[in-house]
């Protein structure tokens, strides 16, 4: 099995692996306790899935954005600048953010 590794910026450290959630119109799942949010950009439209999300990949936003500060205070890990993850990672794909490296690994 092929795995892909994206690189970001860390905003709030820690490694997580679970579900990928991609957000975008063309996404009809359900988001559910524990996915990892991968969102085109900072929008605080995103935040309250935060409170469920088990961490936060941002493709395009700034260290200071609303989104990735909330991440921050509640304390989950959260990568920046992880250029082309909406497109790189496919909805429902197990995937690793590890924050203390910076960078994502698609692993299926």
């Amino acid at each position: 099995m092929k795995t892909t590794t994206l690189q970001g910026i860390v905003i709030n450290p820690g490694v997580y692996k679970g579900k990928a959630y991609v957000a975008g119109p063309g996404n009809e799942r359900e988001f559910e306790k524990g996915d990892i949010l991968v969102i085109p950009h900072s929008n605080p439209k995103y935040s309250l899935m935060l409170l469920d999300a088990g961490a936060l990949i941002c493709e395009s936003g700034a260290v200071m954005a609303h989104i990735c500060i909330v991440a921050g205070e509640i304390g989950i890990p959260c990568l920046t600048q992880v250029s082309e993850a909406t497109s790189a990672i496919v909805d429902g794909s197990y995937i690793e953010v590890n924050a203390d490296q910076g960078e994502v690994v698609v692993i299926g």
